[in-house]
């Protein structure tokens, strides 16, 4: 970086103090001269038999010596080197195991993700398959029929009834507070630490499904946009039985994805909070 002109300091040679000093010395060499020099007087007529007038040698002024040149290199700061910092090793590859034998591993990793009372069953066997299996269906907004995975909310499904009219009751909301608790509550660096420790062997589980096995953080994306996709709709919400099973009375909602139904199932504000989490993870996905 160059000096600014207003502090570089001079460089070797002259200092500024020469040219000052010159000045000086030709000052005073001119009052010496306007002292011992000759006055301009009128000639006096010669007078015989006198001796020859004396001449006074006038003296010379002494000449100052120059001053030295200032050597100002020190003053100038010798370019320091930087040593560059050591860059920090990469950290060792996590050695895993083979598909088959991963549940021990990835079993300890989940139980520290998830807290003491989780919903997720993670005694269950083949954890990374079924993991993959989970993801896979819900690419496409459905869910496993017999996943063993994730528990089932301890309470019934509950409706309220008007005469002819069915609607869903608020009180079911809270059947799935628990898990909307634990989802909200994962770490998010954590859990895409999870994925991203785990991805060989979710690449290999997908690969056994004759699926491509580096889909599996688009489908995570995928499945994130399907869910914030889902509507928000006024309460209550009216229902229907044609047959055994309760359906929303309203085309538009029964006509969604079974995920999205299960998010409508939840209620306005476990939705909210889902979709919240959800766009937390994926901002942390696509900054990845």
């Amino acid at each position: 970086m160059q000096a600014d002109p207003q502090t570089r300091p001079p460089k070797s040679g002259r200092s500024p103090l020469v040219p000052i000093a010159i000045v000086v010395v030709i000052a005073v060499v001119a009052v010496l001269a306007w002292v011992f020099w000759p006055k301009g007087e009128a000639p006096k007529p010669a007078q015989d038999n006198l001796p020859p007038p004396v001449v006074e040698q006038q003296p010379q002024p002494a000449a100052e010596p120059e001053p030295a040149p200032v050597d100002n290199s020190a003053a100038e700061p010798e370019p320091q080197q930087v040593e560059a910092e050591p860059a920090t090793p990469a950290p060792e590859p996590v050695k895993l195991p083979a598909l088959k034998d991963s549940d021990p591993m990835v079993r300890d990793d989940l139980n520290a993700l998830m807290p003491s009372q989780s919903v997720v069953k993670t005694q269950e066997p083949q954890l990374i398959d079924k993991v993959t299996q989970i993801l896979a269906t819900a690419v496409e907004g459905y869910l496993p029929e017999r996943q063993r995975l994730i528990a089932s909310p301890d309470k019934a499904f509950e409706v309220v009834r008007d005469g002819d009219t069915i609607y869903l009751d608020s009180d079911s909301y809270h059947r799935f507070d628990p898990y909307v608790a634990i989802f909200v509550g994962l770490d998010d660096t954590k859990l895409l630490a999870f994925l991203d420790k785990y991805q060989p062997l979710f690449s290999e589980a997908y690969s056994q499904l004759g699926l491509d096995g580096d889909n599996l953080k688009p489908n995570l994306v995928q499945i994130i946009n399907l869910a914030l996709a889902t509507p928000d709709p006024a309460e209550p919400i009216k229902l229907s039985q044609p047959k055994v099973l309760y359906q929303f009375a309203d085309p538009a909602l029964e006509n969604l994805k079974p995920i999205q139904k299960i998010l409508i199932r939840m209620g306005p504000d476990n939705r909210a909070k889902v979709k919240a989490k959800l766009e937390a993870l994926k901002s942390a996905l696509d900054a990845q």
